[in-house]
């Protein structure tokens, strides 16, 4: 209310006095207030609102003023009727206490309040690497997850192999011993904070693919190579990590040049004097790994070999001269062919010739004939003659 002066006239008829005194304020009504939302979490901006304004009697302008407390704590900081999420922790308990002032006065405080949830986690994209796995791989899992409260998270990662479930666990790798090649993978994530739980969230799937097969090294199977020994190339130390039969891609070089492909080789491509080598490429039938190469070998010079030997006459008389037949003498480098023929009366030596003249054994005697081929360059094995009994 406005002040009016006041004439007063004394009764002893002086002049009146004019009283400038300002009226009484009245002080603002109390608002009624909320803090919203009703149950937030950490994410969420607390916001005082008046679900009634404040009235004064005196038609004053009226202002509000806000006080905020957290956990019986005031923040002088804070004085507006919103407190950022920012501000806010997962457990506590916010107060708000509001007071209407009409500029002169402030009306009475009333109070609203809330206590701030948890928050739950949150999971980005699950991501396998490699992205293309073999057996020989260990498939790591990997994912984006936050918890704005700062709570420690714990991942559960759930494995599947062709779909059937091999691991629930907080392990975020699968190694090649619980899948093969050609079967799908995926897994699934959840994130729990020990309140709320996110997920799951699934990975795309990645196919396992064939590992390529290996080998140590190649060698020849034999270790002495002559014109009529039929070659195979084999492998030393076969590694395919899926289990894969052994196979091979076979390749053959003399002195340098490709003459073969084909599993074995025969003197039919070498000859003596050539250096032969095979390479072997592992093949598991799907890939093909690094090729080996074996040792290259000379091939050496056949010795000549004698077929059936007899002495002649096959019943001799102590006048009879001896001589040598051979059935066939054979030489794998087609050298010529000669042999010598070592002369046994009775088991002892008596010469090396062509014949035995009747002068070196009488009736009684038992000879035999030991024969020997060359080729020139090397002697074969000896061949010796069925013994004959000298008649008289």
């Amino acid at each position: 209310m406005s002040p009016w002066p006041l004439a007063l006239a004394a009764c002893t008829g002086k002049a009146p006095v004019t009283d400038t005194s300002p009226a009484p304020n009245h002080l603002p009504s109390a608002p009624a207030v909320v803090v919203y939302p009703p149950a937030p979490s950490t994410q969420d901006d607390l916001e005082a609102i008046l679900e009634a304004e404040a009235s004064d009697p005196d038609g004053d302008p009226i202002a509000y003023r806000y006080r905020w407390s957290v956990d019986e704590v005031e923040r002088f900081d804070l004085s507006a009727p919103v407190v950022p999420a920012a501000e806010t922790a997962s457990g506590q308990l916010w107060r708000v206490t509001v007071s209407a002032d009409d500029g002169r006065g402030l009306g009475p405080e009333v109070r609203a309040e809330v206590r701030v949830g948890n928050s739950a986690p949150t999971i980005g994209a699950v991501d396998l690497s490699p992205a293309a796995p073999t057996e020989a791989d260990t498939l790591v899992a990997t994912a984006d997850t936050q918890d704005i409260d700062d709570d420690t998270l714990t991942l559960t990662w759930t494995w599947f192999v062709d779909g059937a479930l091999v691991w629930t666990s907080t392990r975020n790798t699968l190694t090649g011993a619980d899948f093969d090649k050609h079967q799908e993978v995926w897994v699934e994530l959840t994130a729990s904070d020990g309140l709320a739980t996110a997920g799951p969230v699934v990975s795309a799937p990645v196919t396992i693919l064939n590992t390529p097969p290996a080998v140590d090294a190649a060698q020849l199977s034999a270790s002495a190579l002559f014109e009529g020994t039929t070659l195979r190339c084999e492998g030393v130390g076969w590694q395919d990590v899926d289990g894969d039969p052994e196979g091979y891609d076979v390749r053959w070089t003399v002195n340098g040049a490709a003459v073969s492909a084909e599993p074995e080789l025969t003197g039919a491509r070498f000859d003596r004097g050539d250096a032969v080598s095979c390479t072997l490429t592992p093949d598991d039938g799907e890939d093909m790994g690094d090729p080996a190469e074996s040792d290259a070998a000379i091939v050496l010079n056949s010795p000549p070999r004698l077929g059936g030997v007899s002495i002649q006459p096959a019943a001799p008389t102590a006048r009879d001269t001896l001589s040598v037949l051979v059935a066939a003498a054979s030489d794998d480098d087609g050298d010529p062919v000669t042999w010598a023929a070592e002369w046994f009366v009775n088991a002892g030596s008596v010469g090396v010739s062509e014949t035995l003249d009747p002068a070196m054994f009488t009736a009684g005697d038992r000879v035999h004939a030991q024969v020997t081929a060359s080729d020139g360059l090397t002697t074969g094995l000896p061949v010796t003659a069925t013994p004959v009994t000298i008649a008289p």
